[in-house]
């Protein structure tokens, strides 16, 4: 099982095919696994092996991935995770492709890497604008983390609010045009 170990968090990847580097940051919300790309009706892991090395990763506390959270910057752990696996794996400059949360985990590595990331593709972005109040609160991340922490996580409930809470704040990107803000 390849992984990565980064301070205390255990970060599972997969990589296929050979070319220019493509890393996929998969949809699922905070489960956002390489297993939700099967679901899609573009798999990237089968639509591009043949001409990319194509790395895709189980996200912190998502699938085959675990470790403590970082409530200062929870956008920042994400990005520092996928940075690692690339460097673990001597990748300076890559594409990405981002489904759903994927594609806010690309804006993050364009803050955080903006020489390393030469190109995105942003597939069913999710956002937050007047619409749809609430539905990226507590009544998202509060299921993942009881989860998470039943299973023997290190951190508690007063952890895991303080990392949603932060992860909604800190990682929105309004769009000037619309108002709208992208996660």
């Amino acid at each position: 099982m390849p992984t990565i170990q980064r301070g205390d968090a255990t970060i599972y990847y997969e990589e296929r095919g050979s070319g220019p580097p493509l890393l996929l940051l998969a949809p699922g919300g905070l489960n956002s696994t390489i297993d939700f790309w099967g679901r899609m009706p573009l798999n990237p892991l089968d639509a591009f092996s043949n001409d990319f090395r194509v790395i895709a990763m189980d996200q912190r506390n998502a699938g085959r991935s675990s470790g403590p959270l970082d409530t200062s910057d929870p956008w920042q752990m994400y990005a520092d995770d996928q940075l690692a696996v690339l460097d673990h794996l001597g990748i300076d400059q890559f594409m990405a492709i981002g489904c759903c949360i994927g594609c806010s985990f690309i804006f993050q590595l364009v803050e955080q890497a903006p020489r390393r990331i030469v190109a995105g593709v942003l597939m069913q972005p999710i956002g937050h604008d007047q619409t749809n109040d609430g539905v990226f609160g507590p009544e998202m991340w509060t299921p993942w983390g009881q989860n998470l922490i039943d299973k023997g996580a290190e951190f508690n409930v007063e952890t895991l609010d303080a990392f949603g809470t932060r992860a909604v704040h800190v990682g929105s990107h309004p769009d000037p045009s619309t108002g709208a803000v992208i996660l």
